[in-house]
């Protein structure tokens, strides 16, 4: 993730999550939801909470040909630039979805990914596991 100044006491990296594709071949297109959940930052004894690293979700047009209307999730702020937000911590996150009669096909998809950290976090590599979730009818 790229660096870029924020505030004065917060800084935040940024990065793109892409390679997403949902294929789905059932007949009478049921829709379905793809969510995502991280688990926090770690970078030896310090630790980023994950309600500070969020997304911006977006469908990849190019090679797509899901059927219908598939939609891209809504933006889910970290908690440091949106108070009220538990950023990715929460489960649940919707990634994209397609509602029932739609989704038939494949379907790219991607976010902007951006985990806000005080000015004062060492330098250094921090992981996390972002677990996504594909969920059917």
């Amino acid at each position: 993730m790229g660096r870029a100044g924020a505030r004065p006491d917060r800084g935040h990296r940024h990065g793109e999550l892409s390679g997403i594709s949902v294929t789905d071949t059932r007949p009478g297109q049921p829709g379905w939801t793809l969510t995502g959940q991280a688990t926090d930052f770690v970078n030896g004894a310090t630790t980023a909470p994950a309600a500070d690293f969020g997304w911006i979700p977006a469908l990849l047009a190019p090679g797509s040909d899901a059927e219908g209307a598939p939609l891209a999730g809504p933006a889910v702020p970290p908690r440091m630039q949106s108070p009220q937000s538990g950023g990715l911590a929460v489960p649940g996150a919707t990634l994209a979805s397609a509602p029932p009669g739609s989704g038939l096909g494949t379907q790219h998809v991607g976010a902007a990914m951006a985990l806000w950290l005080p000015d004062t976090a060492p330098t250094g590599t921090y992981t996390s596991l972002l677990t996504i979730t594909l969920i059917g009818p």
